[in-house]
């Protein structure tokens, strides 16, 4: 949460008195209701927020439920947020039921994306010309395949 609050305070011209109050009120590294507290602020501060968490099924058990936590305080100050991950069940546990609206990516139609950039890397990439067809065709499979859709 503290690289949120840090990028955030980095896009603004002028700290604002409630971050500094918040700031010289701790005495050493700031706890967690400080740091929602600050990240409350700063969003409140920006017209739009957009926070963006990336592989979220890849997020240690420990740290799951402070981050659901965190995010459902997020809606609570209206920011845009936008979650990815593979559809666990404990990540539609915790959160689907908070009202986000879940967007489904087809394996297949992302396997097509990638086989055609592989293919699209090794025909135009001058580097790849001298391999041989049958080592670009295992290549694109491998690559292909090996990606299950992601």
């Amino acid at each position: 949460m503290s690289t949120l609050v840090y990028q955030l305070l980095h896009k603004m011209q002028k700290i604002p008195p409630e971050i500094l109050s918040v700031y010289h009120s701790s005495l050493s590294k700031p706890n967690w209701e400080s740091l929602l507290k600050l990240l409350q602020i700063l969003i409140r501060t920006f017209t739009r927020t957009f926070i963006i968490v990336d592989a979220l099924d890849e997020i240690a058990e420990q740290e799951r439920r402070p981050l659901f936590k965190l995010i459902e305080q997020m809606l609570d100050v209206h920011a845009n947020i936008l979650l990815t991950g593979r559809r666990e069940s404990y990540i539609i546990q915790g959160l689907l039921s908070k009202n986000f609206h879940e967007v489904c990516l087809e394996a297949n139609t992302v396997d097509d994306d990638i086989r055609q950039y592989v293919i699209a890397s090794l025909d135009y990439d001058p580097k790849f010309n001298k391999w041989k067809p049958e080592l670009k065709s295992n290549i694109i499979d491998g690559l292909t395949n090996g990606s299950k859709g992601m």
